[in-house]
């Protein structure tokens, strides 16, 4: 396990103030941050390859932090301990509070975490991708966990690295017990009962294609399939082996391959045609997708 990299998390929290960071320490399994937000939108359109915790280890104020995603509108207010999990590969459509919420605690697992290898016989790995979108709990282990994070960030001790390879799989560990073990039965039955019919799926994908420019929310294409959220987003990868997501994600970068060959918009234009949050997300996904930059794209005019 490694240190995951606090490059590809600038993005999502651009406007908040980075009061500690452990990208220079030797940790293995976590990134940790400590970050000041202001009140209002704090980040909107932004998903990450990567299952992040936040934890508030003060409840200083009363803010009430407002999540919106995959038709869950979420408000939490945010007292000592509260915990919010937003999934690897799950784009919060929106994330604000009500007034300024300082010291918050940005926790980002490494997915190997979440290994069969790591996790042991005990657990299977794949239970990792049952996490889904939810509202702030309260979770005691967790916080917990933490705050004993949160020490070791400001202060460093003999053997922290150590220590903080344990708590780190101790929170992977903590998590699915919480998120995944239920999950996981739910959809080994779904799996063995919901079947995305052909002719639901050809009115999906064709939804999809005839909107890649606008906002394709995952509650509209659950109603034209006539599934709920959940049945969906499972129905859906085994039908075509991605999430609905991904499923975009790629199609998007097949029309923006289109449109650099036309030659007839800037790159800015191209992002915002396709409904990237902005041009810089668009280049980290054409880049993850293709190996190249939009600018170095080889069928480029």
């Amino acid at each position: 396990m490694h240190n995951p990299s606090p490059f590809q998390f600038r993005e999502k929290y651009n406007e908040a103030t980075l009061v500690l960071s452990s990208a220079e320490r030797a940790w293995s399994g976590l990134l940790a941050e400590v970050r000041d937000h202001s009140g209002g939108i704090i980040t909107r359109n932004a998903g990450l390859p990567i299952n992040e915790l936040v934890i508030d280890p003060h409840g200083s104020t009363s803010a009430v932090v407002t999540r919106t995603g995959y038709g869950i509108v979420d408000r939490t207010l945010a007292k000592r301990g509260t915990v919010w999990l937003c999934p690897e590969g799950v784009q919060e459509d929106e994330v604000s509070i009500s007034t300024l919420l300082p010291g918050m605690l940005h926790l980002y697992l490494d997915p190997a975490l979440f290994t069969a290898e790591a996790l042991g016989d005990s657990v299977a790995g794949g239970e990792a991708n049952t996490f889904y979108f939810d509202r702030g709990f309260e979770d005691p282990l967790i916080a917990q966990i933490g705050l004993v994070i949160l020490a070791e960030l400001r202060e460093a001790t003999p053997g922290g690295d150590l220590l903080i390879e344990s708590l780190a799989g101790s929170l992977a560990v903590r998590m699915l017990h919480r998120r995944a073990n239920v999950a996981a039965l739910r959809m080994r039955g779904l799996e063995m009962g919901v079947d995305l019919a052909q002719h639901r799926m050809r009115r999906v994908v064709d939804y999809i294609r005839a909107n890649l420019e606008g906002d394709i929310r995952l509650e509209d294409l659950a109603g034209i399939a006539c599934l709920s959220r959940f049945h969906f987003v499972r129905a859906f990868k085994a039908a075509t082996g991605k999430s609905p997501y991904r499923y975009v994600t790629d199609l998007r970068i097949e029309r923006a391959k289109a449109l650099l060959r036309l030659g007839q918009l800037s790159l800015l234009e191209i992002a915002v045609e396709l409904n990237f949050s902005s041009q810089a997300t668009f280049t980290r996904a054409f880049r993850k997708a293709t190996g190249y930059t939009p600018g170095q794209y080889p069928g480029r005019e």
